[in-house]
Formats: C-alpha cells, structure tokens, sequence
C-alpha cells in the first residue's frame, strides 16, 4: 500500500493521509526500507479508526452481502462521524507482475439515504501502468449507477444490466466477479471484446487480491478469513479466463483456516501445514511464556475438514484455548498477524505494545524492519520503539490536532525526547508531575 485517506469515522471528522512511500515511483521500486510503519497519538484522537477504516473496506469488497444486514448497518450508524455524516476511503497501491508495474487508486463514499440506510455514494477505481502518463478510469460509480465503465459492447450492456439498481449496497468489484463467473464459458466467443475484457477483469481481480492480502486486528480479535464469495475455483477459472499471471498463493495460508467459538476450522488437506503452524506458534508463546511446555491439537472430523481445540500444557497444569487467559489469546492472535506480514500480507495490528514487554516488542520491530516480507502497520504508545524505528523510512506518524505529522530529523532532537516533552506540533503532551496534583483523592 503507497498512501491511505480515511475520513468521517469515529473521532475522525476530517481527511487523514497516510504515506507509506515516498512521492516517486521508479521502476526500480523497493519497499524494502518502507514497509514498517507505526501510528502514535493521544487518547481518542483517531488510531483505531484508521484500522477501522480499512476493515471496513476490505468486508464491503470482499463480501457482497455486508451492506445489507442489518447489524452492519447498526454498527456503521455507530461507526460513521457525527459531523461528518459521511465516510469516505481512499487508497493506491502498487502491483507488481513479472516485472511489470501497475499503481491502483480505488475510493469509496458511504452516506446515508432518505431510509437511514448506509449506501455507497461513490465507487471508483484507476489504473495507471507505470510506463503511461495516463490513469485509466476502470469503473466510477456515482449516485448508485455506472457512470464510467472500461467496456464496449454485449459486454458493457450486460454489466451495466446485472448491476442495475444493486450498486447503492453492493461493491462494483465483487458484482464484477459474479457477472463473469456466470459468464465465463461465453467470454471467448466475444472474440472482438476479449482483450479489453481480460484487461478489465484482470484489474478487479487485483483489487480483491489487495485486500484479500490485508489483515486487521483490533483488540483480541483475530481477523476474519473466509467470505462466502471469494470462492477459490472461481477465482481460479476467472484468472485462466483473463489470461492472468497473478498467483493464488495469497489464498493458500490464513486464508484457508479460521477461529469459530476458540475452535480452528481445517481444510483436510491442510492438516500437517496447521501443525507447523501451531508448533512455530508454541516456539513464540514460549519466548514470552517460558514456562509452556508443549500445545496439543485435539481433532474432531467433519464432512471437509477438522475441528481442532488446542490444549496448553504447562509443568503443573493443563488448560484449554478456550479457557485461556486474555493475555495468552492476545498473543496468539499477535503470532497469526506477524507470520501473515512474513508471508507477504499488508497487516494492521492496534495497540501492538499491548501485553508486550518493552524489549519483545523493540525486537519484534527490528525484525520486521531487518527480515519482514510484508507490510506491517501498527498503532502503539511505547516511545522506546521510536529509538528503533527512527532510522527507517516515513516509519513513524503522530495523530496530532491539526492532522498527521510524519517524523523527519532536526538537528540533534531525538523522536523520542521530542515526543516525551511535548514538541511535535498538535500533541498535548507537555505534562509534568506536578500537574497531576489535587486530582486524586480528596486532598
């Protein structure tokens, strides 16, 4: 991801940019030295809703029905800034193919019709290829209809047929995919509307790998995995059917196994993966826990899959997940999102220094910053990490009053120092002990 807009949600009542790389893409891009990025603000100044913000997207992308149930809609009418009125999401990325580079810049608006309801008041996305100096208007969807879209023909009409009347609660990308799935054993015989077909779909079908590649974990929540129309055959066919040479490896880890009610639910085939992964996961715990000895899967079959409990075992006692302290669920869900980065994924954790000791947390970091293959972002208070951050690219913004502030070097000022006595512009951080009397106790 090269940048993010978030506004209209939560304490978030203005635009909020974030970037994650710097202005100029070459061709010889490497986000090697840009791919960590930490989010530091006060209290209720907006770091969880910019994660919110983009779990938001990714569930209206990835599934098709989420506008339409009612507790989404309950849960937006919280979600949504008062003043506001209106959320809005914009974000690009870029994709790079067998060397070829391909920048995104997808947007959505959501706002509330005459029934209360939170509908989609804006949709577009635009594809530049590196070598053009022109963007390519892929779709724009406005006032809940196709005003552009990247197709001639039986094509056009036919897409412009299937989403009628359906795109005020429903994403352009994932009615793209249904309209071409059920259509995909005629698209070869529209020999004069092929390619531009291929090129079409082939853009929808990146947009859903961006966030099919995002995970996002709020408080002790893992992130969700699986929606019921991201079907993995289907994709399959699509891609054979644009001719693409996008690879299904982002479908083939987390993506494949899911948390029900402290249960793991287990592709049969993907068995043996899930115990490596639960053996790498106890080597973890145990650098924090030293004193767990071993995990257990307890595997229950079904039709398709397992249905694996985990049982802890330390010297004195036994415990099942489900029973496991706050802490201990914490920090699994903390091992899912970091081996997701190191899998390549874009991963948003909140509150990461959350039931991390300052020292794991700084390593945890450094790592990342050494060795990470994905993209990690992350909202955290602990000032220590900025002395390990502070050499790494646009790695560190500040959720300030007047908007966000990147850190740059001045001088000899260190981060750290600069944060801890109140000298980054819109931060109320200028606090001493003395200020805290009288307000305890009745003295």
């Amino acid at each position: 991801m090269l940048s993010m807009n978030v506004s209209g949600i939560q304490s978030i009542e203005n635009e909020m940019k974030l970037e994650f790389y710097k202005k100029g893409i070459s061709h010889s891009f490497d986000p090697e030295h840009y791919h960590v990025k930490a989010i530091y603000g006060e209290n209720g100044s907006g770091k969880t809703a910019i994660l919110l913000a983009v779990d938001l997207m990714r569930n209206i992308v990835l599934d098709d029905q989420y506008l339409s149930q009612k507790d989404h809609q309950v849960l937006l009418n919280e979600m949504v800034n008062k003043k506001a009125k209106r959320f809005q999401f914009e974000c690009s990325f870029i994709e790079i193919l067998e060397g070829v580079h391909n920048i995104y810049h997808y947007g959505m608006t959501l706002a509330q019709n005459d029934a209360h309801l939170y509908v989609i008041e804006n949709e577009y996305c635009k594809v530049k290829a590196f070598h053009s100096k022109r963007s390519q208007n892929l779709f724009h969807v406005r006032a809940h209809h196709l005003e552009h879209l990247d197709l001639t023909g039986e094509t056009y009409k036919g897409l412009i047929d299937f989403t009628d009347n359906l795109l005020d609660l429903h994403s352009m990308i994932p009615k793209s995919i249904s309209y071409f799935h059920n259509r995909s054993f005629t698209m070869k015989s529209l020999t004069g509307e092929y390619k531009e077909i291929q090129r079409y779909l082939s853009s929808v079908i990146s947009i859903s790998f961006f966030f099919m590649h995002i995970h996002v974990f709020l408080n002790l929540q893992q992130a969700d995995s699986q929606y019921p129309f991201l079907d993995r055959s289907v994709l399959h066919e699509l891609l054979e059917v644009s001719e693409g040479s996008k690879t299904l490896d982002v479908l083939h880890h987390t993506f494949d196994y899911r948390l029900e009610h402290d249960r793991f639910l287990i592709p049969k085939d993907l068995f043996h993966a899930f115990e490596e992964y639960v053996y790498r996961m106890k080597t973890f715990l145990a650098m924090i826990k030293n004193d767990l000895e071993s995990i257990e899967i307890i595997k229950y079959e079904r039709k398709d899959h397992y249905e694996c409990e985990l049982v802890f075992h330390y010297p004195d006692y036994d415990i099942n997940y489900q029973y496991e302290s706050a802490g201990i669920k914490r920090l699994v869900a903390l091992f899912q999102a970091f081996d997701d980065c190191d899998q390549g994924h874009i991963v948003l954790i909140d509150d990461m220094d959350l039931h991390l000791s300052s020292i794991i947390l700084d390593r945890i970091i450094e790592y990342f910053i050494r060795y990470g293959r994905g993209q990690l972002i992350f909202t955290l208070h602990a000032s220590s990490a900025m002395n390990v951050l502070r050499h790494t690219k646009k790695s560190i913004d500040f959720l300030t009053e007047e908007g966000i502030v990147s850190w740059t070097a001045k001088g000899n000022a260190s981060v750290e120092n600069s944060y801890r006595h109140g000298m980054i512009d819109g931060l109320p951080f200028h606090i001493e002990p003395e200020d805290f009397l009288g307000l305890f106790g009745e003295d």
